[in-house]
């Protein structure tokens, strides 16, 4: 073979190889992680900077606000097609999409048009998650309660908590959580602005002795057995103010060891307490079973003669001088009337004057059938 056919096959098998690599190569790994979603949100016809919207994805990655230049940068996104929606009190949301790849910086500016049909906000509403100060792991469960008290609420799956219809002003807000160290940090809320605040704990140091113990319960409708949300829980002497969740449950943390007595209260319902014993690194379960304070009446002023319906007869309770008028067919009805032995008294301009004794149980509707007879 000549030089020159030598050098023509060494081309050609090279080529060939090249190729035949081309060909067999697998796919490279699907890389996620590390992008940024960054924008700008201003106001329509300002084009002012809006200080505070709220930014946030689907599929959920941070919540964050934008800065005193309406500017904002969510980070470490994975890859994919993300919608960005922008919004602010008193403005109309939006929603764009966009889609990064490993390593992208995504763009997401909004330009927000005020709402005419949206009355100013003058609440403020405070935001955040909760982590782990060592691993920053999110953590679920942590009682969230506020000074000047406004109630409390327990951080969610994701370790966030939303706390709305603040006054504005300065609060300061706790973080308990077993087997933490109670957490505490000071915010400035606004009137319709969402404020962020999240918060990090520290785990308690379990080689020193415990020397605090906490109190749960559940807490349940008497009558109906269904669980009771909002139910005010107290101790004396004095520890946390809290309420239970939607699931009717309560927890007060880091409460010094001795003898409490927890008090429950709820409008509408009788006001429960029990006495208890708080011991070092125990937790106390105290439940309770809270009935209703007020039942109802239901009732109808007919004819002694001949049962027909009594219009516009007037039904006046005694004690509490309560009094309705029964309709064209002779019906009347006591909402949320205190649970007590009662008198009604019927009066109607054509009829004698009857007097009827009436027990109010709680949380029960009474039947009652008033006759009333000719002058």
């Amino acid at each position: 073979m000549t030089l020159k056919g030598k050098i023509y096959f060494i081309i050609v098998f090279m080529l060939g190889m090249l190729l035949a690599c081309k060909e067999e190569s697998p796919s490279g790994p699907v890389l996620v992680g590390e992008g940024y979603i960054i924008g700008t949100v201003f106001e329509e016809g300002t084009n002012n900077p809006i200080i505070n919207a709220s930014v946030l994805t689907d599929p959920p990655t941070s919540f964050v606000a934008t800065n005193s230049a309406g500017m904002f940068k969510i980070a470490n996104v994975d890859s994919g097609r993300y919608q960005v929606t922008a919004t602010k009190n008193g403005f109309n949301e939006i929603t764009v999409g966009v889609s990064l790849s490993h390593g992208d910086t995504a763009i997401a500016n909004f330009i927000l048009e005020p709402d005419v049909t949206i009355v100013n906000d003058d609440k403020g509403y405070i935001f955040g998650t909760v982590r782990d100060l060592d691993d920053n792991t999110t953590l679920q469960l942590v009682n969230i309660s506020t000074v000047p008290i406004t109630g409390s609420v327990l951080t969610d799956a994701e370790g966030d908590f939303f706390l709305t219809h603040l006054t504005p002003g300065v609060y300061k807000i706790i973080a308990k959580k077993q087997n933490y160290d109670s957490t505490s940090i000071s915010v400035s809320v606004s009137a319709g602005d969402t404020t962020i605040a999240d918060i990090f704990m520290s785990k308690k140091d379990t080689t020193v002795l415990e020397t605090y113990g906490s109190l749960k319960g559940h807490i349940l409708d008497a009558i109906t057995g269904n669980e009771m949300q909002n139910v005010l829980v107290s101790t004396v002497p004095s520890s946390s103010v809290v309420n239970t969740d939607a699931s009717g449950n309560f927890s007060i943390v880091d409460i010094l060891p001795g003898t409490y007595k927890v008090k429950v209260s709820k409008v509408g319902y009788l006001s429960d307490s029990v006495s208890v014993l708080i011991q070092a690194g125990l937790i106390t379960n105290s439940d309770f079973n809270l009935t209703p304070s007020v039942g109802s009446v239901a009732g109808r002023v007919t004819h002694a003669y001949n049962g027909l319906a009594i219009n516009g007869a007037l039904i006046t309770t005694a004690p509490d001088g309560r009094t309705v008028t029964c309709d064209r067919d002779g019906y009347f009805n006591f909402n949320n009337i205190t649970a007590q032995t009662y008198t009604f008294i019927t009066t109607h301009a054509s009829f004698k004057t009857d007097t009827t004794t009436v027990i109010v149980s709680p949380g029960i509707t009474v039947t009652v059938g008033i006759v009333l007879e000719d002058l």
